[in-house]
């Protein structure tokens, strides 16, 4: 993987932007304000405007297509352990064989 940042637009396939300034919450609250009061039309415009970017990762679509197939297999092997996990919080009881009961 490249570094967490660009990690994350790989996983995703999508680009992540990092923002500028360290006051993100206050600034999306403002920015919020600025969307609720009509003086800016809708967040994405307001976000251009007023939002400073310091660095936006573009995935990696080769690893994107690597963590896409590993996400599938985990999906996969997820759906086949569901019985023993529900065996496991006591949701069903296990057989005499040691299979899972109802």
């Amino acid at each position: 993987m490249r570094g967490d940042v660009a990690g994350i637009a790989d996983v995703t396939g999508l680009p992540v932007t990092i923002p500028a300034s360290a006051e993100v919450g206050a600034r999306g609250a403002w920015l919020t304000g600025l969307v609720a009061t009509g003086r800016e039309p809708d967040f994405p415009i307001a976000a251009a405007r007023y939002g400073d970017v310091a660095a936006t990762y573009q995935p990696d679509l080769k690893a994107f297509g690597d963590f896409s197939d590993r996400y599938t297999d985990f999906l996969q092997l997820r759906e086949l352990n569901q019985p023993l996990w529900t065996r496991d919080r006591g949701q069903t009881r296990p057989t005499p064989t040691g299979g899972v009961g109802a």
